[in-house]
This record gives structure tokens, sequence and C-alpha cells, in this order.
């Protein structure tokens, strides 16, 4: 019998079935984000085909069992182990490596931006990228987590009020996140490199593309396991 249907959400098969999540990238599905739509409703936005996808996740699950392959199961991890490997996987990626997308972004549009006025587009989103995640992980190891940990070991009310009044705060900044990922996704033709592309190009394009995939993967741990705990 077939594990998920099309009217689950796309985020709880995710969360079930994390190798999901490189199925729905590949249709362009949102799962962080939109994560709390049905597998049909988001199909049916890209103009996919729901029973395809649901097939493919079905049988790619299936496989898995059958084959015993370990994945992470995060939905089981306590909140604050969860917030650790956040904070210790996540953001750690993202302070190491938005100031050398920020140099490579600026060395491709010197070199190759009277070809490709595009990349003046694609500069400018990702520096407003940058000063976005910047201010939002800031917000969250400072702020937000701390307040979740506090929660955690005393469950007062006032705790509670300020966490969810951050909660709710952060998943409109995460919103704004994936706009501007959906724009540069667009502006880059899907990361598809032009055939004057250089290494250096190629290179750029490959590193925008994977902190593309872990900055939905880190929304998709918040807003569709961690933030629902408290929320619910």
């Amino acid at each position: 019998m077939a594990k998920f249907n099309i009217n689950d959400k796309v985020g709880d098969i995710v969360s079930i079935y994390p190798a999901a999540a490189d199925i729905f990238m590949a249709y362009n599905i949102d799962f962080c984000c939109g994560g709390d739509r049905p597998l049909e409703v988001a199909a049916q936005e890209k103009a996919v085909d729901a029973v395809k996808i649901l097939d493919e996740i079905n049988k790619k699950y299936e496989a898995s069992i059958n084959e015993k392959q370990d994945y992470e199961d995060y939905t089981k991890y306590s909140s604050k182990d969860l917030i650790d490997h956040i904070v210790n996987t996540h953001h750690k990626y993202l302070w190491e490596e938005m100031p050398t997308l920020s140099k490579l972004t600026q060395r491709i549009l010197a070199a190759h931006g009277d070809n490709h006025p595009e990349l003046n587009k694609v500069k400018t989103l990702y520096e407003d990228l940058r000063k976005e995640l910047e201010a939002h992980l800031k917000k969250e190891e400072d702020i937000l987590f701390p307040l979740m940990k506090a929660y955690e070991d005393a469950e007062e009310g006032k705790a509670k009020d300020d966490m969810l009044e951050g909660i709710r705060n952060l998943q409109d900044e995460h919103e704004t996140a994936g706009n501007i990922l959906k724009e540069l996704r667009s502006a880059t033709d899907d990361y598809k490199v032009p055939d004057d592309a250089c290494p250096t190009y190629v290179m750029t394009y490959k590193k925008l593309e994977e902190m593309e995939r872990d900055i939905f993967l880190h929304i998709h741990l918040e807003n569709n396991i961690l933030f629902k705990r408290y929320e619910e």
C-alpha cells in the first residue's frame, strides 16, 4: 500500500521522508514556506502531474524501506537538539558561504556583465538575500532560539507569548527569502549557464543553486517541524 497520497501536505511528506525534498525541487514545488499545501494543490500551481510526482515519491520511499536505507528523522529530535542542528549545520553553512558568493557574483558581473546584463539583477537579488538572511540568522540565534530553549525549561506564559510573536515575524521573513530565491531562479533561467561561461561563472551558479537547496531544507525544518510544535 502506498505511503503517501495527493491530499498529504508537501511539508508533511518531507518531514516523514526527507529525500522527497529533492523530488519536489526537481519540479520547483515549494515544500518549505508552502509546506502546508496538499500535493495536489502544489502540483496544480506548477502545472505538473501530481499523480506522477506521488508515484515517484512512493516508489523511492518503498525502495528505501526495502533496502533499509537510513535517513535522518528530524521529527524525532527534541526541540533543543533540532535548534542545535539548525544552527550548527544550516546557519554555519550560510555564514561561511554568503561572503564567498558576494565575491563570486561580483566577479562574474565584472567579467561577463556586458554580454549578460541579467547578471546585474542576479547580483542585486543575491545581495538583497544576503542582507535578509544575515539579519534573520542573528534574530534566531540571539533572540528566538534562546526564548524557545527557555520555554522548554520553564513553560512560562510570558515566554510563550514573546516566542510566538517571534515565530510569526520570522515566518514572514522566510516568505521574503523564499520569494527572492524564486526571483533568482527566474533571473538565471533555472541556473542554466550560457555557452560562453567561464569556470567561475559555472561555479557561481552551482553554489547559488546549492544555497537555494540548503535554505529550503533549513526553512522546512523550522516551519514544518520546529515552529509547528510551539504553535500547536
